[in-house]
């Protein structure tokens, strides 16, 4: 099994077994989505800050940070 199958796999495993639930979400365009108003602000890979065209938001945190509230949201709504 690949290294990222089976660190899912003992993810799942480890939740399971403490009662919890590990949703999985396409990462795909979460560092370029604001999470203040959803639109899509490209970025390339040496972009390091957030600054969205659509709300006028600036993060100073950065594209990760961007994209790590994004996937929490996106886990949040998937779930039943």
């Amino acid at each position: 099994m690949p290294a990222w199958g089976q660190l899912i796999s003992f993810t799942d495993d480890k939740a399971a077994n403490a009662g919890g639930l590990v949703t999985k979400v396409n990462p795909r365009g979460t560092s370029q989505e604001c999470d203040g108003c959803g639109r899509l602000t490209p970025k390339t890979l040496s972009d390091r800050l957030h600054d969205c065209l659509g709300c006028g938001s600036r993060r100073s945190s950065g594209k990760s940070r961007q994209a790590s509230s994004n996937l929490v949201v996106k886990g949040a709504r998937s779930r039943p």
